[in-house]
């Protein structure tokens, strides 16, 4: 996997590449509001090119998220109903032992995690100082900084990126780094939006992943790829987005000719735009049956022992 350009797509090597912008969902208010993005076409993935932002503002915005968190995903309430959610489809498939949550932000996962018996690791180079300075349970160690920052060979059960490995400026290089960390026989986790889903589709140009602090738009093939890169299997996803209020199924529903009907009143624009859609849509039905219905996915691979 290269670095991200316009010229070739770093996951199949193609140069048949498309350039656009679309609406930025995390932009500050009298900041720039578009995201750069090029997509591959062939694969189906894509990513930011130039970056919206650099990892020195990336880093102060989420010091302001944490600080200013209500109602949003920085609520502390809603992130430790998805941790528990996380949780339990983790032990689903391994006991209790040693985990590391690889940006951890606010330390909820591994908050989460020490409560219910682990021994937890919190790693984010922007944990909030009141977080540092809360009393927690046994087994529960929060560290701001990086892998770097970690004992020499300290390893783990399970290692975990929740909404993380959207935002490396090189992917291969941090997860080849966090899978020496895993001893034999350990988990691998990782949770992503979907570029191959229809909510993205239905969504437009306004979809909620498209932000200034995501450098990749994954889809499962090329998370697959990258897992099975740096040496881990099998592959296993999640049957669900692990979200406590999300309803729905990994496959898509098949697109209704309703909407192309409807827009037929609004005029030959709206409806050549509502007949695209619904062609695309029918296209993520059939070429993205086990996964199309996923806006956010959730990979976990296994060192072999």
């Amino acid at each position: 996997m290269e670095t991200a350009n316009a010229e070739r797509c770093p996951f199949c090597s193609s140069t048949r590449l498309n350039a656009f912008t679309r609406v930025a969902h995390d932009a500050t208010p009298g900041g720039d509001g578009r995201v750069n993005v090029v997509e591959c076409p062939g694969c189906v993935a894509a990513w930011q090119y130039p970056l919206g932002r650099n990892p020195d503002e990336s880093r102060e915005t989420f010091d302001a998220a944490y600080t200013a968190a209500e109602g949003g995903y920085f609520d502390p309430a809603r992130r430790r109903a998805v941790s528990e959610l996380q949780r339990q489809f983790i032990e689903a498939r391994m006991p209790v032992g040693d985990v590391l949550d690889v940006g951890c932000g606010d330390g909820s996962f591994a908050r989460t995690m020490a409560e219910a018996g682990w021994r937890a690791t919190g790693l984010d180079p922007a944990v909030p100082d009141k977080v540092l300075n809360e009393p927690g349970p046994p087994g529960l160690q929060l560290i701001r900084g990086s892998l770097a920052d970690l004992p020499d060979g300290q390893c783990f059960d399970l290692i975990t990126l929740w909404d993380v490995v959207e935002h490396l400026d090189h992917p291969m290089g941090l997860l080849g780094a966090v899978t020496a960390r895993l001893r034999p026989g350990g988990l691998l986790v990782m949770e992503t939006g979907n570029y191959q889903s229809a909510g993205r589709i239905e969504s437009g140009d306004t979809w909620w992943n498209y932000q200034l602090d995501h450098r990749w738009y994954f889809a499962p093939p090329q998370l697959e790829a990258i897992a099975r890169d740096i040496g881990l299997e099998p592959v296993e996803w999640a049957p669900q987005v692990l979200r406590p209020w999300w309803r729905g199924s990994p496959t898509s529903h098949p697109p209704r000719l309703r909407s192309v009907v409807k827009a037929l009143a609004k005029g030959p624009q709206a409806f050549v735009r509502a007949k695209q859609r619904h062609d695309e849509l029918g296209t993520a039905h059939r070429d993205w049956p086990h996964w199309g219905g996923l806006e956010i996915v959730t990979l976990i691979a296994k060192r072999p022992a």
